[in-house]
């Protein structure tokens, strides 16, 4: 009778025991689904490794860096962005605080640990801005976004390697990792201090107008009016630089659409963040060129054939005889594309990757540009600038080099075009 009553009384302990071993493991598994970046090593692991000192209770556990995803717009407050407002000690901010890795410009791989991967919606790669302050908190300000790896609504597996371009940088600067989770609304936020070499960019300080004299109640006499000027016309924009500060009201063109910064920016892409306004799309409807018209920056216009965009203010000047005309596109429909199995005779014209090329002599099977028999007319290079170590340029963007045309095939700057995957030779 004793048995009995002992085993009716353990069954329901042994069933709640189990029900919480079964909880208790699953808020493991949980609470484990951690991860950080282990190469190049995050601030958080390096205090783990004993090579950054004073860190707090991170040395225990790099992987915890959890905090609300959707970076910029959600996720840790200014100044926590380190921390994810958890480790506190990784806050803080100075030239000298912080151990740091070294770090390249161009393809550059960064590896992820998991302890327990979630399902992953992304990671993004930041990086700071050139001219950021080395000695203030981290701000959302001071980063741009370089990289984005899709994590496809996956499970990854315990260790990831990404390939990024990481920009042209020199001196100390941040990276920021993020691992946005795909099954929460979280994110693991890592920062990385790295070291590029070269001289460290100072940020810029704001001018500051001296304060106006208004004149004090005992003055006799009152003070001059000031002259009234006209209503000065508004300068052309220029092209978008992604290293110039931009403040409220300034105007810069992208991607043929002009823009105008809504508050202080510097390297925000047109187009791809809240700080620009969109003030004229780029031009579907483009006429053909008037002797007579006025065109700013950007404007584009048909003339015989050939699509031009202007580079500075212009009336009068015609396109295809003046430096202040670039050539896009050839579009002549008088001019047929160069077909391999076509025969062509002495003064046919073809096309053929945006260049017209003039037979000398009967060909068929004779590629443009690649023959003694076709002689190059007109290409989209033929006013294209001659390349500068110092400009920036980015996808799209053609340029002279000993002779030949390059046409960039992403941000670049300094990179020479003949010895470099950033340019393509026409």
């Amino acid at each position: 009778m004793k048995l009995h009553i002992d085993r009716e009384i353990q069954w329901p302990v042994l069933l709640g025991i189990a029900f919480i071993m079964v909880l208790t493991f699953s808020f493991s598994s949980q609470a484990s689904a951690h991860g950080y970046v282990s190469q190049p090593e995050s601030r958080a692991l390096l205090c783990k490794q004993g090579q950054n000192k004073n860190c707090g209770r991170i040395i225990y556990e790099p992987q915890s860096l959890e905090a609300p995803g959707n970076f910029p717009a959600g996720g840790p407050a200014d100044g926590k962005i380190a921390s994810a407002n958890i480790f506190f000690e990784l806050d803080a901010q100075s030239r000298l605080r912080w151990e740091k890795v070294p770090m390249k410009s161009g393809d550059y791989q960064f590896k992820w640990k998991f302890t327990a991967p979630h399902v992953t919606g992304s990671w993004e790669y930041y990086i700071t801005r050139i001219g950021w302050d080395t000695n203030q908190p981290l701000q959302r300000a001071d980063f741009q976004k370089f990289c984005t790896i899709d994590g496809k609504k996956q499970r990854p597996p315990s260790e990831v390697t990404h390939t990024c371009k990481v920009p042209e940088r020199t001196g100390y600067h941040v990276i920021l990792a993020v691992w946005n989770i795909g099954d929460t609304k979280n994110a693991f936020y890592n920062v990385i201090d790295t070291e590029f070499g070269g001289k460290q960019v100072l940020p810029t300080k704001p001018e500051t107008k001296p304060e106006e004299n208004h004149g004090t109640s005992d003055s006799l006499t009152p003070a001059p009016l000031p002259d009234v000027q006209p209503e000065k016309p508004l300068q052309p924009a220029a092209k978008w630089d992604e290293d110039k500060v931009y403040v409220e009201g300034d105007r810069a063109l992208y991607a043929g659409s002009l823009y105008a910064a809504k508050w202080w920016t510097r390297g925000d892409l047109p187009g791809d963040s809240a700080v620009w306004k969109l003030l004229k799309p780029a031009n579907d409807d483009v006429h053909e060129w008037k002797t007579r018209n006025v065109y700013e920056v950007g404007d584009q216009v048909m003339h015989e054939g050939v699509l031009y965009s202007a580079q500075w203010w212009t009336s009068g000047d015609e396109p295809g005889k003046s430096d202040v005309w670039k050539l896009l596109k050839i579009i002549n429909g008088n001019v047929k594309k160069w077909e391999k199995q076509s025969v062509y005779l002495a003064g046919n014209q073809v096309l053929h990757e945006n260049v017209i090329y003039e037979a000398k002599w009967w060909t068929r099977g004779d590629l443009p540009g690649n023959s003694a028999v076709w002689t190059l007319l007109k290409t989209s290079g033929m006013n294209a600038p001659e390349w500068r170590t110092a400009n920036v340029y980015v996808a799209g963007d053609q340029v002279m080099f000993n002779g030949n045309l390059y046409e960039a095939k992403w941000w670049t700057r300094g990179n020479v075009p003949s010895d470099s995957a950033q340019w393509k030779r026409h």
